[in-house]
Order: C-alpha cells, then structure tokens, then sequence
C-alpha cells in the first residue's frame, strides 16, 4: 500500500491564462446552451449577427484575478447570469 504519493503530491496551480481561457469556454458552451435566446434578440435589435453573451458582460484583470461584471444596462434573464456567476465562481473564486 502506497499512500505516500498521494500525501505528498503537490497541487499544481493553473495560470491566469489557463483559468481565463477556461472560463471564456464555459462562457462559450452557455451561450451555446441559449442558442434560441440569442437567437431571438436579433429580431429585437438589428443587428448584422445573431446577440451574444459577451455583450453583456466585462473582462478586467485585477492582479492574479478576472474581474467579471454585467454591463450596467444588460437584460440578460437572471437564470443566465446565475450560470455564468456560477462558472466564475469555480474558476476563480472571488466573485
């Protein structure tokens, strides 16, 4: 029995990069998720492509962190920015 591997092994910490490109991901398959949502704000507002998620929202580095905020007059439904609180939230922890 070798447990000293396992109470030994260090954590390896992924880079900001890393962590900003994962939550740009899941930010993306959320998007995906409420395809016909977005789909549906191009009837509402010209637009010369379908609405996405990232007009709603910004991106700001703050020191090692992502700082993530709505746009002051995003109607995004409230189920969506849970999810993409959510994601932020398991990624960065500091929400």
């Amino acid at each position: 029995m070798s447990f000293f591997p396992k109470f030994f092994a260090f954590k390896t910490e992924i880079s900001f990069d890393e962590k900003k490109e994962a939550f740009l991901a899941v930010l993306l398959n959320i998007e995906e998720k409420y395809t016909l949502y977005f789909n549906r704000k191009l009837q509402e507002i010209p637009l010369e492509l379908p609405d996405q998620l990232q007009n709603y929202y910004l991106l700001r580095k703050e020191f090692e962190y992502l700082r993530f905020d709505y746009m002051l007059d995003s109607d995004l439904p409230i189920h969506i920015k849970q999810e993409c609180d959510e994601a932020y939230q398991k990624i960065w922890g500091n929400k």
